[in-house]
């Protein structure tokens, strides 16, 4: 394996994310190769593995960089929600990290079947990763005074289906108001009163 100066260490890893991003935006995770992203990036395959075990181990983690970029700017607009009542406040947040996730190419392409096809391809330890990051937006909401009916851990299952499914709304102008609909419902479900 090749050994790399923590200097070349993070020049690298930033090209194989800015490189990841662009071509699994482009071409989607499965026809994305390691060829293609060592290409890109400017680097030799055996140098990949020093790196990532894994494109889908590279997608998972652009994915948890862009979603802490997502929760430190969300963090800062959560304190003009305050003055809402808990079930405005967590309905106005989820439609915001909607409207944020539509700016994230990366984020907004994960559907059931990628994610599907993520989870069995990558290790255990990364998947708990991104889990603990979900919940660690969930407590971001709890924190600012939300009483959530169900565990951090059943609501954030119940989001990313919401995620999931519905993100095909929120991007159809076919459909104004469905996915209000579909928040308002999901949040009375699970925040208290």
């Amino acid at each position: 394996m090749p050994r790399f100066s923590s200097k070349e260490k993070t020049i690298i890893k930033d090209r194989l994310f800015n490189a990841g991003e662009q071509l699994f935006v482009q071409y989607g995770i499965r026809k994305v190769t390691i060829d293609d992203l060592t290409k890109a990036a400017g680097i030799a395959v055996g140098s990949f593995y020093s790196f990532f075990e894994s494109k889908e181990s590279l997608y998972l983690e652009i994915n948890i960089k862009k979603q802490n970029d997502l929760l430190s700017s969300l963090e800062r607009e959560l304190l003009t929600y305050k003055k809402l009542m808990p079930k405005d406040f967590a309905k106005k947040v989820t439609k915001r990290l909607f409207e944020k996730y539509s700016c994230e190419p990366i984020l907004a392409m994960l559907d059931i079947e990628t994610w599907n096809y993520i989870t069995r391809k990558v290790s255990p330890q990364l998947l708990q990763q991104h889990s603990e990051q979900d919940i660690n937006m969930v407590l971001l909401i709890v924190k600012s005074g939300v009483s959530l009916r169900y565990s951090p851990e059943q609501t954030v299952k119940t989001m990313q289906i919401l995620f999931t499914i519905s993100k095909d709304i929120f991007y159809s102008s076919a459909y104004p108001g469905e996915l209000e609909i579909i928040i308002e419902g999901v949040v009375n479900q699970l925040v208290l009163d």
